[in-house]
């Protein structure tokens, strides 16, 4: 290509660079950090090829013409041409900063092998991380779930093509496979077989599941192969556990999580971390700080606090409601409980989590009632 340099604003306003040309196997373009003349260093990555580190340091009259710094910030690079893609290519500077294709380049590139979908330039070249919903079927029916809801239909994703989509998927560059959704991945006939071909594939795994029922032993095989776990536990106590989630057994839940490390002991494979998810609402709320220490206790490594959907009611159902709902006491309460929460899992170095929105919505409605705001600080 090789016309006028375009120039892009960065964050500190200065010009960062972009990829002039990408056709047979070679690479070009120009790039400077952002607030300093010296030679940028990039990192290049191609498909599953090792990253390239490179130095964009070759002089381009046309740079210096557009007044980024002496024009020496040019860069070409080859590729191995056999099974060079330009939609999985990925270059991006030492701060993380990514180059873009010029408009000019997409333009080439489409007259140039005619591919509609070219835009894909301007995306991701690779998926490093996929949520896979395999099922919206659930097993539990959990008073504050749209799966409670009359009329919810859930269904099994048809995975008949399984060794086909695994297959797209490795050559996507995907390293992380999190399973998860509305429904339970282990409601699906030889789900845990499923999980073994993925973790026979290479593939890192995540799960969400409610572990609502005891696994059998050839599941526990599969589930010790996950790496990370999250387990839909919202309270500690046994009988609102039962109350709230339905046709879930605290008992359950915590042998299936000594069964999975036990089972990954017995294979010689790392122990699987387990984190807690809660959805937050005015029955769980002010006792959460006593939840946080129980989880610790089972070994939980991780806590993600949700924010409760209020859906219709249900009939004969005492309905959880948002936990800003709780009078006074209880708000105050459960403010407390938040931050000893923090305290609890920052000394034990346990990440916690909470969505969007739920301690904007507290802060705000302790203003609201005149109380103090330091209790959701």
């Amino acid at each position: 290509m090789g016309g006028e340099a375009v120039v892009e604003a960065g964050p500190a306003g200065r010009s960062l660079g972009f990829i002039d040309d990408v056709r047979d196997g070679l690479v070009k373009g120009w790039a400077r950090e952002a607030g300093r003349d010296a030679p940028a260093r990039l990192t290049l990555r191609h498909a599953e090829d090792p990253p390239i580190e490179l130095l964009a340091d070759a002089f381009r009259p046309d740079l210096a013409a557009a007044g980024i710094g002496q024009g020496r910030h040019a860069f070409a690079i080859r590729l191995p041409a056999a099974g060079f893609d330009p939609g999985r290519l990925e270059l991006r500077l030492a701060d993380g900063t990514r180059l873009r294709p010029t408009p000019e380049c997409i333009a080439a590139w489409r007259a140039a092998n005619a591919a509609p979908d070219i835009e894909a330039l301007l995306e991701s070249p690779v998926t490093r991380v996929l949520h896979w919903e395999m099922t919206r079927a659930c097993n539990l029916r959990c008073t504050y779930c749209a799966v409670s809801q009359p009329g919810y239909a859930g269904a099994d994703m048809d995975l008949e093509d399984f060794e086909a989509l695994v297959a797209a998927l490795r050559a996507r560059g995907v390293r992380t496979l999190m399973v998860n959704g509305h429904g339970e991945t282990t409601t699906i006939p030889g789900w845990h077989r499923r999980i073994l071909a993925l973790a026979e594939a290479g593939f890192a795994l995540g799960i969400i599941s409610n572990f609502a029922r005891l696994l059998r032993p050839e599941e526990l095989d599969a589930m010790a192969r996950i790496g990370s776990i999250q387990v839909s536990v919202d309270t500690h106590r046994p009988e609102l556990l039962r109350a709230i989630r339905r046709r879930v057994d605290l008992g359950n839940i915590l042998l299936n999580m000594t069964a999975v490390r036990a089972r990954a002991d017995a294979l010689g494979l790392k122990r699987p971390d387990f984190a807690w998810s809660c959805v937050m609402s005015d029955q769980v709320a002010p006792d959460f700080a006593d939840y946080v220490r129980f989880g610790l206790a089972a070994g939980v490594t991780a806590f993600d606090v949700c924010n409760l959907t209020r859906y219709p009611d249900l009939e004969g159902v005492a309905m959880p409601e948002h936990a800003t709902t709780l009078p006074d006491a209880g708000l105050l309460r459960f403010a407390a409980a938040l931050e000893e929460a923090r305290h609890l899992t920052a000394a034990r170095g346990v990440p916690l989590s909470s969505q969007a929105g739920l301690l904007d919505t507290l802060r705000l409605e302790l203003a609201r009632r005149g109380l103090p705001a330091a209790a959701a600080a």
